[in-house]
């Protein structure tokens, strides 16, 4: 398919540029980290810490902040996957719903980092449990659809099942921070494949609806 950004879903550029804005100031803050790999500490609450990562800890916090702002757009954009099937719609609009609350969480972790302590830990906890919920709902709403492809399908299940062990690690205190980095990565393959889905349904349309007139 070539692409016309032109007729590009302001849902596939908000996924898109929150994976994109995510990854590089989150690298950004990780080259800053003066310690040993994050990888395998707490990834949502070390690189945000200004006494642990003095020089990166704003990267990071910006990361959350503003990929935070782009998922609650691109989960409210998610209407436009509607349609007139009842059972469908009971499963997509809470998942749109939980997607938000996650955008918001993330914002939130990043407004109030490591040093907030528990506070940080609740929200962190939030956006990965939200997030998981999100993946099982809009999953099985969209299930069997023609554009709902076998790769977002894929990522999401994973997805959803990482973010829900992350939580769980978390619930029975343990700090496993590759469980963390997993669930995000996961998640947000889900977010960018299912842009490019969203983008070869509706710029599809578009085009036809063009050509027709």
């Amino acid at each position: 398919m070539e692409i016309n950004p032109l007729r590009i879903p302001v849902t596939s550029m908000a996924g898109l540029a929150a994976i994109i804005i995510f990854l590089a100031l989150a690298v950004a803050s990780a080259l800053q980290y003066p310690g040993p790999s994050l990888i395998y500490t707490m990834w949502l609450n070390d690189p945000g810490n200004t006494n642990l990562n003095p020089y990166g800890a704003a990267y990071f916090r910006a990361a959350c902040i503003l990929s935070g702002i782009l998922l609650t757009i691109f989960y409210a954009g998610l209407i436009r996957w509607h349609e007139e099937d009842t059972v469908q719609r009971l499963l997509l609009a809470p998942g749109q719903l939980s997607g938000i609350v996650s955008g918001a969480a993330l914002i939130m972790a990043g407004l109030r980092p490591a040093l907030y302590g528990p506070e940080h830990y609740m929200w962190t906890t939030i956006f990965l449990g939200t997030t998981a919920l999100a993946l099982l709902l809009i999953t099985a709403a969209l299930l069997g659809h023609l554009y709902y492809g076998k790769f977002v399908l894929l990522t999401g299940i994973l997805g959803m099942t990482m973010s829900m062990l992350a939580v769980i690690l978390k619930f029975v205190s343990i700090d496993l921070g590759i469980a963390d980095l997993l669930a995000i990565a996961l998640a947000f393959a889900w977010i960018g494949a299912f842009s490019w889905d969203t983008y070869s349904r509706f710029a599809g349309e578009e085009m036809k609806i063009g050509v027709t007139s």
